[in-house]
């Protein structure tokens, strides 16, 4: 199987486990990561209620799929809490975390391109970003507090993300 495949390369490798001979061809690559794969219709993952308030630091590393206007890559333990979405058109991601309305809408992210999102909720001083560019800044997603996690889709079930996700990490303060 793939996952036979040795870390040193080549285009040839036989399976230890069933003896079968596999062979890349073309421009076909075999990348060895771990990731969760989410396939936008009913899969997500989520934690158990914990206590944690803005303002919040989030690092996602992952890419978006497909792009479906209101597919969700996190919220927080209830519904619209922290939330981070896909946003109306691609490859647009938007913030909500109780508030007016999904602010900060950032259109760096390509789809399927593996990088790292940046979010600090934090009222009125939240911001968006794509790898190393500049952040999106200006719109007030909301207060409310994350009391927990939700991945691949909004924390009521709905809004479903065809994304990957190889990490996140969740910081109780802001450093950009």
């Amino acid at each position: 199987s793939p996952s036979d495949y040795p870390s040193s390369g080549g285009s040839t490798f036989v399976s230890s486990a069933t003896g079968e001979t596999w062979t890349i061809n073309g421009g076909a690559t075999i990348v060895q990561r771990t990731q969760l794969y989410f396939d936008g219709t009913n899969d997500y993952v989520k934690s158990a209620a914990f206590s944690l308030s803005q303002p919040e630091n989030v690092y996602f590393v992952g890419s978006q799929v497909t792009f479906t206007d209101g597919a969700t890559f996190i919220d927080g333990g209830t519904f619209n809490t922290m939330r981070w979405l896909q946003k109306t058109t691609s490859p647009n991601t938007s913030m909500y975390s109780g508030g007016a309305g999904d602010t900060n809408v950032n259109t760096q992210w390509p789809i399927k391109t593996i990088g790292v999102g940046s979010l600090v909720f934090s009222g009125a001083s939240s911001s968006n970003r794509y790898n190393r560019g500049t952040p999106t800044t200006g719109g007030n997603p909301g207060t409310s507090s994350r009391n927990g996690l939700t991945v691949g889709a909004a924390a009521n079930g709905s809004g479903y993300g065809n994304i990957t996700v190889s990490e996140i990490l969740i910081y109780d303060t802001v450093a950009h």
